[in-house]
């Protein structure tokens, strides 16, 4: 009796021990012209923070979009032989920040205490064609991408995720929220102020 005993706890923990975490699946699809840049990551309430980046040389932004966990730092670097400047003006989403004047070679930490869940569009007021996007998550599981000028599809995964419930930030787009369990697939609609842009689909494993 005392043997079978031990087998059966033995069994119970095993499969335990071995988990493997699952991944996320997703293929973004546009009606036409595609979004910028997007982020996917798994909703929190604890998390380890995570600062991001943005990069400015040859008078652009080097990446489309730089991500910070909330209240991380966010790393403003001017990599270029010129001035530059990086502010927000977002009225919509009630985000403004102004880090003045960067010299060559200089870089600011900039925390991101603005409002959660958002994917905001930064610029430099000395070159206003520059654009590039900041996006302030309650996560530390994430994963970002900038769209390929003409490319309607884009393919993603998010490893490691534990929790059910997910948001996808996509510049210009509206939010979506989704939740999602080991062994589903959705199909969401990609809208924006009413109107359908594309679609989500998501797989689960």
């Amino acid at each position: 009796m005392r043997f079978t005993f031990i087998a059966l706890i033995m069994l119970s923990v095993t499969p335990m021990g071995n988990a493997v975490a699952d991944v996320i699946k997703g293929e973004l699809s546009f009606t036409k012209k595609p979004a910028k840049a997007a982020v996917f990551y798994e909703l929190k309430s604890v998390f380890n923070p995570v600062d991001g980046e943005i990069n400015q040389a040859n008078k652009a932004f080097t990446e489309k979009v730089g991500v910070a966990s909330h209240n991380a730092q966010l790393v403003l670097k001017n990599n270029d032989d010129l001035e530059h400047n990086v502010f927000a003006n977002d009225m919509t989403q009630n985000v403004q920040f102004d880090v003045g004047l960067m010299a060559p070679g200089s870089h600011k930490n900039l925390k991101a205490q603005w409002k959660e869940n958002t994917l905001v569009r930064i610029g430099c007021k000395i070159h206003p064609k520059m654009r590039s996007y900041v996006a302030n998550i309650p996560s530390d599981n994430f994963v970002s991408f900038e769209f390929k000028n003409k490319e309607k599809v884009s393919l993603f995964e998010l490893k490691e995720v534990t929790g059910n419930a997910y948001v996808l930030l996509i510049a210009g787009m509206d939010t979506i929220n989704v939740t999602i369990e080991k062994g589903e697939s959705k199909e969401i609609d990609i809208m924006r102020k009413g109107k359908k842009k594309g679609q989500l689909k998501l797989s689960r494993s």
